[in-house]
């Protein structure tokens, strides 16, 4: 059985509190400007990869899952 993967979930709003859909977000190594690049996967096991920037969805929520835990910002 393999291992579960690292789920990451962030909602995205706007001054107001509401959120905003399709919004992309850029994801970095943590306190850097540099783009995380490693492997992003759209569900718990099997999935296809994603990339960066993400793209928020209808309820202005961006995610992913990764193999390891990651630190991002």
């Amino acid at each position: 059985m393999a291992a579960s993967r690292r789920h990451w979930k962030f909602i995205v709003r706007d001054a107001y509190g509401y959120v905003i859909q399709n919004a992309k977000v850029n994801v970095y190594l943590p306190g850097t400007t540099t783009v995380f690049s490693g492997t992003a996967y759209n569900a718990d096991s099997g999935g296809g990869t994603v990339t960066n920037p993400f793209t928020t969805n209808a309820q202005g929520e961006v995610e992913a899952w990764f193999d390891t835990a990651q630190v991002v910002d």
